[in-house]
């Protein structure tokens, strides 16, 4: 392992604690799908710098995304920025929002993600449709109450019809994305093989 790749195992392994101290199985995905992400981006370079404080602001970057200090999560999590910044300790506030800040513009965040958002989050944001006029409207739900058995069974199967769709969807970028990442991820540690032949002859 060379010091790029230790680097980066810092902050997986702080990652990781932190994930483990206060988030849920649901959260780890998410997190992770991050962290790779800002591996692989042209504008962040990880193995510069205090590997606590890139974790730190990967972790708040999360947080923010998900609502999580905010204590109105859909998820149900809550993390109070007193007890984040006390896991994080030898990380200055100011400095790890800023970094936060930088992640989430490198990164394109917007709330409700599909790869950086918790499935309860990402459930609970609003969806957007076209109308025929060509004006965007919020979807909202009809009520079935108002139909017949057979038309809120037709209902039911349109929406399950639907949720697949969109499950596929996600499903098949989320793919895409991590073979992008592998690809390059290959391709580096190719190139490094080239330079550094005798790190790889172990």
């Amino acid at each position: 392992m060379n010091k790029k790749e230790a680097k980066l195992a810092l902050v997986e392994i702080s990652l990781r604690g932190f994930c483990d101290e206060f988030l849920n199985m649901e959260a780890e995905e998410p997190l992770a799908e991050i962290f790779e992400a800002a591996i692989e981006c042209g504008a962040l370079n990880l193995t510069r710098g205090d590997p606590d404080l890139w974790a730190a602001g990967i972790a708040y970057a999360f947080c923010r995304m998900n609502f999580l200090l905010d204590g109105g999560s859909p998820s149900g999590l809550s993390l109070s920025r007193d007890d984040f910044f006390t896991f994080f300790e030898d990380c200055n506030r100011s400095t790890v929002t800023q970094k936060a800040t930088k992640i989430e513009r490198a990164l394109g965040f917007h709330h409700g993600h599909p790869l950086f958002s918790m499935p309860d989050v990402l459930n609970s944001m609003p969806h957007f449709v076209e109308l025929s006029n060509g004006m965007i409207s919020i979807e909202r739900p009809i009520e079935i109450s108002s139909m017949d058995e057979e038309e809120s069974r037709e209902f039911e199967e349109v929406l399950h019809l639907r949720a697949q769709e969109k499950l596929k969807k996600k499903q098949k970028a989320e793919a895409e994305q991590r073979r992008k990442r592998q690809e390059a991820q290959e391709k580096k540690r190719e190139e490094e093989r080239k330079v550094q032949p005798e790190l790889f002859d172990l």
